[in-house]
């Protein structure tokens, strides 16, 4: 199986949010909001995947998160998580080969360049993008309004029909 990673870097991301990847297996499932967190105290980075806020709490009153998704095996997860820094930190998509025999490399220049030029590439690799910025927050609703239009396309014509009226006392 090919996987991509594609991660970004936030300009001024909180709480140590340092920036984001987007994970593309087999060019036909995709996670996003894969995010690249700072370490309080040594600096380092760490990845973590997609979660939730449950609504339970821990021994010290922290709320506690749910992955979503995660590597299921100790050797994947370490090739994701080193793809995903690796790409954070060369500016660069990282295509890993899951095969027996794979490899993992970060794409060329000119590689990216090309994915640029087909509008392949979300985002810029070479700039940094603000969270919460104005461009963000317009691709992020015009995103959205997309996917409402398709859903809203997709019903169309359902509503038109009548519902079937129950009978008294059927079973």
């Amino acid at each position: 199986m090919k996987v991509e990673v594609r991660a970004r870097e936030f300009e001024n991301g909180g709480n140590g949010l340092r920036g984001s990847a987007t994970v593309t297996f087999d060019g036909c499932f995709t996670v996003h909001n894969i995010n690249i967190v700072e370490r309080k105290g040594d600096g380092n980075l760490f990845v973590s995947m997609p979660s939730y806020k449950t609504k339970q709490v821990d021994e010290n009153g922290k709320d506690i998160y749910k992955d979503i998704c995660f590597p299921i095996t100790k050797d994947f997860r370490e090739r994701l998580f080193n793809a995903v820094l690796t790409s954070f930190n060369e500016r660069k998509p990282v295509m890993m080969d899951t095969s027996r025999n794979g490899q993992d490399h970060v794409l060329s220049d000119a590689v990216v360049e090309a994915m640029k030029e087909a509008g392949e590439l979300p985002f810029d690799y070479g700039e940094p993008v603000r969270a919460g910025s104005p461009e963000s927050r317009s691709s992020v609703k015009d995103g959205l309004a997309d996917k409402i239009r398709e859903a809203k396309d997709s019903i169309k014509g359902f509503g038109d029909r009548k519902p079937r009226e129950a009978a008294v006392g059927a079973r």
